[in-house]
């Protein structure tokens, strides 16, 4: 989904909905000088300061049950409209039914999700909104580095009350994902 600007793939893997949000100008400009990769295939670590685009975060909603596990399903819909930019869910089953609607808005450029359920279970439900960073994987994936502070250095995050943020730096931009719990009491 998205609106030109900024986009979401979304998918429902077993036990939420997850959205990974990216941004069409969230790009990490490498610092100044000749851009040289293929002399530098030796040094991997090189490679994070080439001009890439960096992932913004993900979102997703965890009901508490398996509400979206297929072993579990009586009933399930994912569709995609293209008219109106809207990807929606509905599953439905023993542990209960969850109904999720989610666009992405031109003025403001902002994500919008609806979600309800009714669950045959009181648990608690999780929003999770989390940033872990990005990767340069050039080279066709010749090299991949599992430091986990990589692309986190300068995270900031917080939350108050039903706001949570995460700003990221980079060595030429600085962006911010925001997220705020609509009609629930939420903790």
């Amino acid at each position: 989904i998205g609106n030109g600007d900024l986009g979401a793939m979304a998918w429902t893997p077993p036990g939420n909905i997850f959205f990974q949000i990216n941004k069409t100008n969230t790009w990490d400009d490498a610092p100044e000088g000749l851009f040289s990769p293929w002399e530098d295939s030796g040094n991997p670590e090189k490679s994070e300061q080439f001009t890439s685009l960096r992932s913004c975060g993900q979102l997703s909603i965890n009901p508490g049950l398996p509400v979206m596990d297929w072993m579990y399903l009586n009933d399930f819909e994912g569709r995609l409209s293209l008219f109106d930019g809207q990807a929606s869910w509905h599953a439905r089953g023993p542990q209960g039914e969850v109904i999720c609607r989610s666009f992405i808005a031109k003025d403001p450029s902002v994500m919008v999700v609806h979600y309800q359920d009714n669950l045959s279970e009181a648990v608690d439900r999780q929003v999770i909104l989390a940033r872990w960073g990005s990767r340069v994987f050039e080279h066709w994936y010749r090299f991949i580095r599992r430091d986990f502070l990589m692309g986190n250095d300068s995270t900031v995050s917080g939350c108050e009350g039903d706001e949570t943020w995460i700003e990221q730096s980079t060595r030429s931009i600085r962006f911010a994902m925001a997220a705020k719990l609509v009609g629930t009491d939420a903790e």
